[in-house]
């Protein structure tokens, strides 16, 4: 089957599968390029809902800002500026971790109230959540420290995740 590509507003084609995939792998195609099997008519697709081209992680910069939204998942990959160790992270996870921070910094605050009616307080809540914001900070410290030399100096990278659909 024949395919064609829109590339910088031009129709380029017709090219085969595997030479599309070729043109992906290599980085003349990216995946918010689109492609389709008759170029005539208007049912135009990116080619990154075509997990069968691409299944490696993207930059976040190579989306198109209208095509990005929050529930893209993606990471941090980091790169260690004193060793060169390459981790990565799930922004998600850091995500939930600072929101469960503001929650319970919202907590702690209240713990210190008193009730109006019996005049208890909430001062073993506020102690838990600071505990708990103790916990988060030092989580987030470890997503964000190099896992070999510990270093906090690094060069990030956000990209999003492609997965293959199970066949």
């Amino acid at each position: 089957m024949d395919y064609w590509v829109l590339l910088r507003e031009e129709v380029h084609g017709p090219y085969d599968l595997e030479k599309i995939r070729e043109m992906v792998l290599s980085g003349e195609l990216v995946p918010h390029d689109r492609m389709t099997t008759n170029p005539n008519k208007i049912d135009w697709v990116l080619l990154s809902s075509l997990p069968e081209l691409v299944t490696a992680p993207v930059k976040v910069s190579d989306v198109p800002l209208e095509e990005r939204n929050s529930s893209m998942p993606f990471e941090y990959r980091r790169t260690c500026n004193r060793c060169g160790k390459v981790w990565h992270s799930l922004a998600s996870r850091e995500r939930q971790i600072e929101a469960d921070e503001r929650r319970n910094a919202w907590t702690q605050g209240a713990g210190a109230m008193s009730c109006g009616m019996c005049g208890a307080t909430g001062l073993n809540t506020a102690s838990q959540a600071s505990r708990n914001i103790e916990a988060g900070r030092s989580e987030l410290h470890r997503l964000r420290s190099c896992p070999d030399c510990l270093s906090s100096h690094y060069d990030q990278e956000i990209r999003v995740l492609k997965y293959d659909r199970l066949k």
